[in-house]
């Protein structure tokens, strides 16, 4: 192969990853903005009072598999 098509290879290649990770960076950010915006909005203790939410939700899910 000669340089020019190595080159346009390597540049479709690279033009490919950018672009997913791009459409990745998009798509996860407008989560984390959101977050952070409730987070704000909510208190220092929102995040912990969450987390300890979904833990006891997941525990009563766990409770209910071992039942059925």
């Amino acid at each position: 192969m000669s340089f020019a098509i190595d080159f346009i290879l390597v540049k479709s290649l690279v033009n490919g990853k950018l672009n997913h990770m791009l459409f990745h960076v998009y798509r996860h950010g407008k989560i984390y903005l959101k977050a952070a915006k409730t987070c704000m909005v909510k208190g220092a203790g929102y995040a912990k009072n969450e987390i300890e939410r979904l833990q006891r939700m997941l525990e009563k899910v766990r409770l209910i598999d071992c039942l059925s």
